[in-house]
């Protein structure tokens, strides 16, 4: 059985920790399954009379005192040390499990979902580089069908993935899709010694306004207001000023230009480019490929946002460009966001 399965049957109470989001969408999923959350609750420290689904958010002293047999699902996400330590605390005593919902499409990662692409994922998992690759992909596999957080213990720090992986010491022009705030950036000219320019691209307006202000204290970035897609024109955008924008993010729209990579780069070649796009990935990758054949960039790719990410984007990269070498990794947290695909047509030193 599937998490999932798993939940439909138990007699089990269940609780929701957390609120927003993320639980919204755990409570539909469950709806879907025919399972229903006994209580929702908190860390004690937030909790202050609110309702979420029209129940008292409860305090986490509380909820865990009352029900002892609880299976415990995390609706939220965090890779702080102390958030961590606080949920490690609730697995010793109680069921805790992390559903695995898509940050965006509709695919949920079920039994059934993974049957029935079994040979994809295969065929993505046989496209690893090297032996932690395909213990990490088989962990994250087993994961999103369990829900169990004991098998996400295989982490490392971006930093250290893109020197053991990737060529930084190298990179004199870096594209970086998906700029945020230009926390990628940073971490991209302590990396790379020869750097000379950031394309720092961000379509928010309002996170675009906070990336434009790190620009300004580091000349080598350069902001470019564009979301990255298969095609140059304009899209409608879920204008957040968070995160979570996004082409299929919920919220207020507004149309915003987006550019194809090939449409801009084509004669102007990135040495590595950063691909975390929430959820247009695979848009971006095609909107890409001329520019990837004929000048072999080193990639970083986010490989989280959909539940096909994880067999569909190493297999659309090798379909454009089957020299490139590539590893995965993950980032500390929970649930298993921060995985990355690095993609290289150079030997690793």
């Amino acid at each position: 059985m599937d998490l999932w399965q798993t939940l439909a049957n138990t007699n089990r109470p269940i609780l929701l920790y957390g609120m927003g989001n993320g639980a919204d969408k755990i409570v539909q999923r469950l709806a879907q399954h025919g399972a229903s959350v006994a209580d929702f609750f908190a860390s004690d420290g937030f909790v202050r009379g609110q309702l979420f689904h029209g129940k008292p958010v409860l305090s986490r002293t509380e909820a865990l005192s009352r029900y002892p047999d609880a299976i415990v699902l995390l609706a939220f996400g965090s890779a702080r040390d102390e958030v961590l330590d606080a949920i490690n605390e609730i697995r010793a005593t109680h069921t805790l499990l992390v559903p695995d919902v898509p940050v965006f499409g509709d695919n949920l990662f079920t039994k059934e979902f993974y049957t029935e692409n079994e040979a994809s994922f295969t065929a993505a998992r046989d496209l690893l580089g090297d032996e932690r690759s395909k213990v990490l992909f088989d962990d994250l596999v087993r994961f999103k069908l369990s829900g169990d957080p004991s098998h996400l213990w295989d982490t490392q720090s971006l930093s250290d993935t893109i020197t053991e992986c990737l060529h930084p010491a190298d990179y004199r022009f870096c594209l970086d899709l998906g700029a945020y705030v230009g926390d990628t950036a940073e971490m991209m000219l302590g990396l790379c010694p020869q750097v000379t320019r950031i394309d720092a691209w961000e379509p928010d307006p309002k996170t675009f306004v906070k990336l434009t202000r790190f620009a300004d204290s580091h000349p080598t970035v350069h902001p470019i207001r564009s979301a990255s897609l298969d095609y140059t024109g304009q899209v409608d955008f879920a204008v957040s000023g968070n995160r979570n924008a996004g082409i299929d993010a919920p919220g207020k729209v507004a149309p915003v230009s987006c550019t194809a990579i090939d449409d801009r780069y084509l004669e102007d070649p990135p040495d590595f480019i950063k691909i975390d796009v929430e959820g247009a990935e695979r848009p971006t990758l095609i909107g890409a490929a001329e520019t990837l054949r004929c000048h072999r960039p080193d990639l970083l790719i986010s490989l989280y946002h959909r539940s096909e990410d994880l067999y569909d984007l190493p297999l659309l990269l090798h379909s454009i460009c089957p020299d490139y070498k590539l590893s995965l990794r993950r980032d500390k947290g929970l649930p298993a966001w921060d995985i990355v695909l690095t993609a290289t047509c150079c030997a690793t030193e």
